[in-house]
């Protein structure tokens, strides 16, 4: 198994979190040539707020629980698939999930997706943020 340094994983764990948020953004942005101007601007205000409020409220907490976890593991060399808890784990796989779901499912509107998208692809931006400044001051 491949193992690396705590602090590294801690990196590790910023990079996914980075290209996730970007791959979600990315998703969203891909649906917005097909939205009025109305369904545009709702879309974006809404996706800010529930960016600011996942954000606030859920990934500042998990992102700090999360590192804690990881620098209160026994070895200094951990696997790097330990970046997350078996709890953490299944929420990720609930929420591709959930994700896929709601994209395919044809009578939703992608304008009503694209907050979701786009919230969570900032909170996991400012999350992943947060594991680079605590890498960059530990290292």
């Amino acid at each position: 198994m491949f193992k690396v340094k705590k602090i590294v994983l801690v990196f590790i764990t910023g990079v996914i979190w980075i290209f996730v948020g970007f791959m979600l953004i990315n998703r969203a942005l891909s649906w917005f040539p097909d939205f009025t101007v109305t369904q545009a601007i709702i879309s974006v205000i809404a996706g800010f707020i529930l960016a600011f409020v996942k954000t606030r409220f859920l990934f500042i907490k998990a992102t700090h629980e999360n590192i804690n976890r990881i620098m209160n593991m026994k070895n200094n060399k951990v696997s790097v698939f330990a970046f997350h808890s078996l709890k953490f784990y299944i929420l990720i796989i609930l929420m591709i999930g959930f994700g896929t779901l709601l994209r395919n499912l044809e009578f939703i509107p992608k304008y009503s997706i694209f907050p979701i998208y786009l919230g969570v692809g900032i909170a996991m931006i400012y999350a992943s943020i947060i594991n680079y400044i605590f890498f960059f001051k530990n290292k």
